[in-house]
């Protein structure tokens, strides 16, 4: 019989997802599509721009992160968005070295799901976001990211 994946277990494999420099990876994701800067609106003086991903929406897992343009579209009924903040500081830091650093410029401070997840994915995926600006975002005091309905 096999067992219930654990939501830590999730959790984790998700924050290897968005760490990931491989393509569907968040971090390979943001780096093809950076045209998107500032277009998600700023917060705490941070430009933002939205990082889409198709995740399971029963219990929360992130199979891939990918930019709109892309010719094959997210399944829109497992498709989730995150509202990234950058500290440009690090980013000018970061290309004076190189792109892939271990600085960790970026910040989730929203998530947008879609309305037919399980309540178990939205907590899976609120704590994924909470562990990983904890882990890899810029320091900054504790804030409340927002779990809606997807863009």
């Amino acid at each position: 019989m096999i067992e219930k994946i654990t939501n830590t277990l999730v959790t984790e494999m998700n924050l290897n997802k968005m760490t990931s420099k491989r393509k569907g990876g968040m971090l390979y994701s943001i780096k093809e599509d950076r045209s998107s800067l500032g277009k998600a609106g700023s917060w705490k003086r941070c430009p933002c721009f939205f990082v889409h991903f198709s995740y399971d929406r029963e219990n929360g897992r992130i199979s891939e992160f990918r930019h709109l343009s892309s010719k094959e579209p997210l399944n829109q009924h497992r498709q989730g968005v995150f509202n990234v903040a950058m500290d440009l500081t690090k980013i000018i830091e970061m290309s004076k070295l190189n792109y892939f650093s271990n600085s960790r410029p970026y910040r989730i401070v929203g998530a947008y799901l879609n309305s037919k997840c399980s309540e178990r994915a939205k907590e899976v995926i609120g704590q994924t976001i909470v562990t990983y600006n904890f882990k890899y975002g810029f320091d900054i005091q504790y804030e409340v990211f927002v779990v809606g309905d997807a863009i």
